[in-house]
């Protein structure tokens, strides 16, 4: 009965009239028994007097008849609670009287299965029940013995009650000493417990034994040998399955954050059971490894230690967040950085690299509560203790200073206070006496961590008072305070990390800071760029200076600057050195903590804008410009939220004007980085957090409706129909990009109620354009009718040539009027760029200038306008050129007069022409047009300098920021964009004053980094050009990459998504050109020099494999290949390797086809000290590489099937995870190599595409499988994925209805097919050696995921073994145990003891019908899906008292059946143990016959109306127990359940 089940008086289900009846029934046996006046007669002539009464038998029968299921259950459940608590009662004095309970009891349940009221099942655990197991009277060797012959004839469901209740709860309640006597009568309990447990017997599924053992047992249960020995084995039958059910090395298997197949947003790091991930796989059932028991400490350290690590974590979802570990974790990391510290020399500093890392990560683990200063600081101190490390321990101190700073104002803090002061004299003992200087910030503040530590902790009960040291070093603090010198920097970063803004001397440190910043009011100004006035201080605090502060005093110093922010004017902007210290520290710590300040800050200032607050203006514009050309990849959460608001803005009137243009292109940029720079799978999270399914209808969102008609920009609001905010061509941009991201990661996007499609078909698409889209976009597409989206060229062409004359024949003021009012053909408001291009094209060799009425027509444009305007000539220009792409002057002509319309006439900008001409194009045939006139366009000299000239006279602003700005201000004095106001005054006129927004470091060069992404890219697509060994765009293009923030992503995403279309040595050209602009992209020699043709190419690939290894294995800094700093790099040191790696391979001149087996083949080639890195790093390299990679990878898997390499290979080396020892040993086959890594490749690779592995990878293998090796070589790999496939599902919201849909579900799907193949081999003769671990392998499937869906295939295909192994696998192919077992069995159990020849002949007649399949649930829910059943109430009195009650109780076989059986009897006199003497066994010997049918209230007055019964019988005084002859019984059969 269940373990968790209380007492039926507490149940509120029942109903009262079943409560006085239990009632009743437990005052009538305890009247019986103690209360009976026989009792009291004979009490001095007999102590043994009481047998079990006929009449309370029959009363219990009429009783329990008429009850449901569920009333019986909680009936017996009682009577059982009624036996131990008077046992207990007794126990002191009478122990005869807990005998005669027992035995009683036993009568009545023995009697009740012989009138077929109660099941054998609840009869055999209830005589288990009752049996008193504390020793302080007699095992009924004879009552055990019936159990032990009837245990054969239930179900397998009531042997695993049985086990349970003897293993969990009954042995529990044997004595810690046991006599030889007792030793010897709990020899039949030992026996019953081995009969059961014996696989051979096969009375219950293995598994479920092994179940029941695992799940926990008393250690009573050792007292009895034969029994122990037994269970110690178990577990060993399950070690193959065990093995095969887990991918081989999987405590060694970890992600690298940044990884195309790592999605953020799922918990990989996560370790508790609760969280099913690829790294944390559940093994239900089966024998654990301690690796299994343990969590993944290693997957976790892994991913935490890298830089930038934390940010993959997900702290929205601080349910899934793994708190334990991370003191231990980070407490090795400091210890192993210390040791690292160690080695270094006495004068060489300490590499600052790893102690910046740990730093923000024990930040992070205290903000979102995953670690515990008290207890972090507690293991610290152990590991620091034993180690005795002293070099690095003001870093340490400094860790310890940091967390004080921030976190000490909480009041949980007081109780880390003690093991600050321990772990501080673990660190330093003795004097410690600094030696340095203070032109060393960083070193002096952390020399000072322990005093500022004791200050900032002043007041506070729990510290002690400091030592001399401290209080020597307090002191000095205290001299410096009061003798304060702002030029000793040094001594500035101790005071403002010692004390806090509201002390005394904390109110001093704001004015230093507001002096370093903005100087006094007499300083002198800095011009910028188009003569804008700002604060001239370049730099106010070095990068050691920063380094010097914590993240308190950081935070200090950013508000500061934000006052410097707010509190400006147009004619004295704040300096540059007040955005020069925001971004440091803003790269410095993390986004919660300063980045988010300044996105807010500048939504506001945006918010203003739009609210026509003119004075906020420039405030808004520089700082947008900030984030956008300063901080362009800044890590934002909540990125979508933000993009929002620039869409709505752009919607507004105020935005959209000509006085606002400049604004207006400033937010269009800062939308193309956001869409086009974020890395690909917050892409793909924010586009469907914006565009994704919607319970509310379409649009699900406002930003989502106004972006749902793309077509619409040169169309006015209408309606609920809005005008498209944005340049459809950015917007294009960001669809492509979305596109690339889904094809690199493989994720899938829920298309039903989403805005996607209407992404795709918003736009007419170059067919060459959409060549990696997915498959349901490419569908779109194709059923999309763009013929009103096509231009039309030649109304185009009428159009410009009619404005074109009308400019002939009008006065200038009736030009400009003509475009104002031009009510009879809208389009020709947005001719007159055309009409210029056509003007001058015309006028070409006359070299004309343009007059003032072109001027007065741009310049009443609205920035909306001049993008439909832009992208009109464009239309214009491919109508030119249409029919003449041969004819290069004509292309030549076109780029030259764009030239000078551009960077002579400054009609509109280089980057708005660029970005119409890449992205406009409707076709493939136009598109080339475009590329060619671009092509033209960015070699015109104009253009050339200007980017040759920024390449060679300006740096990177992240290197020297002073430098940089002054070179900007040069590049505009040199290179100016004049505003169209500034052009219709002319030059003769006066300048004008603030026509040109505050910019601190946008200019044209910044603003062609994104543009030029899409021609390089549209560049390859079109396939113009076969080589860009000649091409001066790409010589000019390359420039900008210098200053690109996210290089290494495109070219990775370039090569990946045109894989196969980029021929290679155009794709190796690519790659060095551009690498050769990026300062921290190091590819290796080989390929630089030797285009990998230098050694062989595993020599080629297990270079690449150790530089990925190096870049994730150092200590304290990463080797010279990768980026120097995190803080500014693109990607984590791992993740930049390993792009840099798959660069190189797929830019390589070796193919996919030799490249992949080469990759194998690494693992052969020299010993590994650590093979399963190795093959981690190798998976992470497939996972990472286009799908022609991986293709290569399963065919070298069907090549092992094909070739029959199993054949010589043993069940051990198939099935066991031994890999990392054969390599060790150097005794790995190559076919167990595939095997290993195709496992970590479907590991890693992302969860999308296991639909793929299920229904198209799984059928191919099955296709190969020919002998019983090939099965197992294959189970080796799809087991493990099934597990992954399994958890990924049911986590999905679609789970649900694939599991309505079996066919559709792909665990279900592949073990159909495993069963189907299983059948075919046995039919082609295949004998299964190692069929038991097959059973138990379709066992656990069963109970973890399968349930009863396959039951239709597995009985057809298990037919088609041999009959051994169809006898073990009957209890997967048998229903549910029935409600209660016929009269037949019932009587057959009563009267003829049964043998172990038998125990299976009627097993399967007791399965009940088909478990629903709405109750199958996920594999962490074991119990459930193994018992399909609910659990009881537990009974408890001094002793734990444990049976299970069977569910799906078919309530109409309840009804009781009175079948005639006839019987005859050898020995009518002997009835069967429990009996009772004197109640008729047979309806012959009915002397005196109780109706089965009489009410309780007759039974009482029959024994009150004869107690002489009781005397007729003077020799049956005692139970008695079956006879040494057996009684015989016909026996009938019943047709066999399925």
């Amino acid at each position: 009965m269940g373990e968790n089940e209380e007492r039926s008086e507490y149940d509120n289900t029942l109903s009262p009239q079943f409560l006085h009846e239990v009632k009743r029934m437990r005052k009538r046996l305890v009247d019986h028994i103690e209360d009976n006046r026989l009792r009291r007669t004979f009490v001095a002539l007999s102590s043994d007097i009481m047998s079990p009464d006929p009449l309370l038998c029959a009363f219990f029968v009429v009783l329990i008849q008429k009850m449901e299921q569920k009333e019986k259950h909680n009936l017996i459940m009682e009577i059982i609670k009624t036996v131990h608590e008077c046992t207990e009662h007794h126990a002191a004095d009478n122990i005869h009287i807990s005998n005669v309970y027992e035995t009683t009891v036993d009568s009545l349940f023995v009697h009740a299965l012989h009138e077929n009221v109660i099941t054998t099942t609840q009869c055999i655990e209830g005589l288990v029940m009752t049996t008193d197991f504390t020793m302080r009277s007699r095992i009924d060797q004879r009552k055990w013995k019936y159990i032990q012959k009837s245990i054969v004839k239930i179900d397998y469901k009531g042997n695993r009650n049985v086990l349970r209740f003897l293993l969990e709860s009954q042995l529990q309640r044997l004595p810690s000493f046991l006599t030889s006597e007792q030793v010897n009568e709990l020899r039949i309990v030992e026996d019953v417990l081995l009969q059961i447990i014996d696989r051979d017997a096969n009375l219950l599924p293995p598994l479920m034994t092994l179940s029941e053992i695992m799940r926990g047992m008393s250690n009573q249960a050792h007292m009895m040998p034969r029994l122990s020995a037994k269970l110690a084995l178990v577990a060993i039958h399950f070690r193959p399955i065990a093995d095969l059910t887990h991918v081989c090395g999987r405590s060694y298997i970890y992600p690298i954050p940044q990884h195309p197949g790592f999605v953020p947003s799922q918990s990989f790091w996560e370790t508790e059971s609760s969280v099913q991930t690829p790294f944390v796989q559940s093994h239900h059932m089966l024998p654990y490894r301690p690796e299994h028991t343990s969590t993944f400490l290693y997957t976790l350290y892994m991913i935490l230690r890298q830089p930038r690590g934390k940010d993959s974590f997900n702290p929205a979802s601080r349910k899934l967040k793994t708190k334990s570990h991370w003191d231990g974790l980070l407490s090795v990391m400091i210890c192993e950085a210390m040791a690292e510290a160690e080695s270094l020399s006495e004068n060489e500093p300490i590499p600052r690299y790893q102690w910046d890392n740990i730093v923000n990560i024990v930040h992070y683990g205290i903000f979102q509560q995953l670690l515990n200063p008290s207890n972090f600081f507690s293991v610290l101190r152990g590991l620091v203790k034993s180690t005795h490390y002293t070099r690095a321990r003001d870093e340490v101190m400094w860790i310890v200073f940091q967390i004080v700073g921030t976190f000490s104002s909480n009041a949980a803090f007081d109780e880390a206070i003690p093991e600050i002061v321990e772990l501080y004299k673990v660190l330093f003992s003795g004097d410690v006496v600094w030696m340095g200087a203070s032109d060393h910030p960083a070193v002096f503040a952390r020399f000072l961590a322990a005093p500022s530590t004791w200050m900032m902790l002043e007041g506070k009960d729990k510290l002690p008072p400091p030592s001399e040291t401290i209080q020597s070093h307090i002191r000095f603090i205290t001299d410096g305070a009061e003798n304060f010198d702002q030029q000793n920097t040094a001594m500035l970063a101790a005071l403002a990390n010692a004390y806090r803004s509201d002390s005394k001397v904390g109110k001093m440190i704001p004015p230093v800071y507001a002096q370093l910043l903005e100087g006094s009011d007499d300083s002198s100004l800095f011009t910028l760029s188009y003569g804008r006035q700002a604060i001239n201080k370049m730099t106010a605090f070095s990068v050691e200076y920063l380094d010097a502060l914590t993240i308190r005093a950081k935070k200090a110093l950013l508000l500061q600057c934000f006052n410097c922010l707010r509190t400006t004017i147009s004619d004295k902007l704040p300096s540059p050195a007040v955005f020069d210290t925001v971004a440091r520290i803003c790269l410095s710590i993390d986004h919660e903590g300063a980045a988010k300040d300044v996105v807010h800050i500048s939504h506001r200032s945006l918010l203003a804008v739009t609210s026509a607050q003119t004075e906020a203006r420039d405030q808004c514009f520089y700082l947008f410009d900030f984030l956008c050309y300063r901080l362009p990849t800044i890590s934002i959460s909540l990125r979508h939220v933000f993009v929002t608001n620039i869409i709505s803005a752009l919607n507004g009137p105020y935005i959209d004007n000509a006085p606002n243009h400049q604004l207006y292109e400033l937010l269009e940029q800062y939308l193309m980085r956001q869409w086009c720079w974020t890395n690909f799978h917050e892409n793909i999270v924010n586009a469907t957090t914006t565009f994704g399914p919607s319970k509310t209808g379409l649009p699900p969102n406002a930003t989502a409706k106004l972006l749902q008609f793309p077509n619409d920009f040169i169309h006015a609001s209408t309606g609920d129909r809005k005008k498209f905010p944005i340049c459809p061509e950015i917007f294009r941009m960001k669809v492509i990009t979305l596109m690339r991201a889904i094809k690199i990661t493989g994720q899938e996007l829920t298309l039903e109620s989403s805005m996607f499609p209407y992404l795709i078909t918003g736009f007419p698409w170059p067919e060459k354009m959409t060549k990696y889209f997915p498959k349901w976009a490419l569908d779109l597409i194709a059923n999309n009718n763009t013929d009103a989206m096509q231009p039309n060229f030649a109304e185009i062409q009428e159009v410009v040539r009619t404005n074109l004359t009308l400019h002939a024949s009008m006065t200038p003021q009736q030009f400009i009027q003509s475009f104002e009012h031009s009510s009879s053909n809208p389009i020709s408001t947005h001719t007159v760029l055309a009409v210029i291009y056509k003007y001058l094209h015309e006028n070409l060799d006359a070299n004309l200038a343009l007059t003032p009425e072109f001027y007065e027509v741009v310049g009443k444009k609205t920035a909306q306008e001049m993008v439909i305007a832009t992208n009109f000539l464009v239309d214009f220009l491919i109508s030119e050129a249409q029919n003449e792409i041969g004819n290069n002057q004509l292309f030549n002509n076109m780029a030259n007069i764009l030239s000078k319309m551009v960077f002579q006439w400054y009609l509109l900008r280089a980057d708005r022409l660029l970005i119409s001409l890449v992205m406009h194009p409707t076709c493939d045939e136009t598109s080339h047009i475009s590329i060619l006139i671009v092509h033209e366009f960015c070699t015109m000299p104009e253009f050339a300098c200007r980017l040759k000239w920024f390449n060679d006279n300006v740096p990177k602003k992240e290197h020297n920021h002073t430098e940089y700005i002054r070179k900007i201000v040069e590049y505009h004095h040199l290179y100016p964009e004049h505003e169209i106001i500034e052009m219709i005054r002319g030059p003769q006129h006066e300048p004008l004053s603030n026509v040109h927004m505050p910019t601190y470091y946008g200019c044209l060069i910044e603003r062609l980094l994104p543009v030029a992404d899409f021609i390089i890219s549209v560049t390859l697509e079109q396939q113009i050009f076969q080589s860009f060994n000649h091409l001066p765009i790409l010589t000019n293009l390359c420039l900008l990459y210098k200053y690109h923030p996210t290089p290494i992503q495109f070219i990775y995403s370039t090569l990946f998504t045109m894989f196969g279309l980029v021929k290679k040595p155009l794709a190796r050209t690519l790659v060095t050109t551009l690498a050769a602009q990026i300062e921290d992209v190091n590819l290796t020699q080989n390929f630089e020099k030797y285009n990998h043709q230098h050694g062989t190419q595993e020599q080629i690939l297990l270079e690449l494999v150790d530089r990925i290894s190096a870049s994730l294995d150092f200590i304290l800094t990463p080797p010279p290949f990768v980026c120097k700093d995190w803080k500014t790099a693109e990607f984590s040191p791992g993740a930049q390797t390993l792009y840099l790696s798959c660069i190189e391979i797929m830019a390589s001149p070796h193919s996919h086809e030799t490249i992949v087996p080469a990759l194998i083949n690494v693992l052969h080639i020299k010993p590994h000290s650590r093979p399963y890195n190795v093959v981690n790093l190798i998976a992470l390299m497939l996972t990472a590489l286009p799908d022609d990679f991986s293709q290569v990878l399963h065919q070298e898997f069907f090549e092992v099937l094909k070739s029959e390499t199993t054949k010589e290979m043993t069940f051990e080396e198939l099935v066991f995870d031994n890999f990392e020892q054969s390599q060790l040993l150097h005794i790995t086959n190559r076919a167990l190599t595939i095997n290993v890594i195709s496992q970590a490749y479907w590991s890693h690779c992302n969860v999308c595409l296991l639909n793929s592995f299920a229904q198209s990878h799984v059928p191919k293998i099955m296709e190969l499988v020919k002998t019983e090796n090939d099965f197992w070589y294959a189970l080796r790999l799809i087991v493990p994925i099934i597990r992954r496939f399994l958890e990924w599902q049911s986590q999905s919201d679609s789970f649900k209805h694939l599991r309505n849909n079996p066919e559709k579900f792909g665990p279900l799907f592949i073990l159909r097919l495993i069963f189907e193949k299983l059948g075919s081999l046995a039919e082609n003769g295949v004998e299964f050696v190692y069929e038991h671990h097959l059973c138990d392998l379709f066992y656990n499937c069963r109970y973890v995921f399968a349930g009863d869906f396959l039951r239709d295939t597995a009985i057809e295909q298990f037919a088609k073994l041999s009959p051994r192994m169809q006898d073990r696998l009957k209890f997967y192919v048998s229903h549910s145990e029935p409600s209660t077992s016929s009269a037949k069995e019932a009587k057959e159990t009563v009267k003829e003891p049964l043998t172990a020849t038998n125990s299976n002949a009627n097993a399967n007649e007791q399965e009940a019908p088909q478990v629903q399949h709405q109750q199958v649930h996920h594999a962490q829910h074991q119990e459930v899906m193994m018992e399909h059943d609910q659990n009881m109430h537990q009974h408890q009195h001094q002793i734990q008292i444990h049976q299970q009650h069977m569910p799906h109780m078919n309530m109409n076989s309840m009804e009781m059946h009175h079948h005639q059986i006839q019987m005859h009897l050898q020995h009518p006199a002997m009835p069967p143990y429990g009996m009772p003497h004197g109640m008729p066994h047979h309806p012959s010997q009915a002397g005196m016959h109780m109706n089965p049918m009489m009410t309780a209230q007759q039974a009482g007055m029959m024994q009150q109306h004869h107690p002489y019964m009781m005397q007729q019988h003077p020799h049956l005084m005692t139970p008695h127990y079956p006879p040494q002859n057996p009684m015989q019984q016909q026996q009938q059969q019943h047709p066999q359940m399925h």
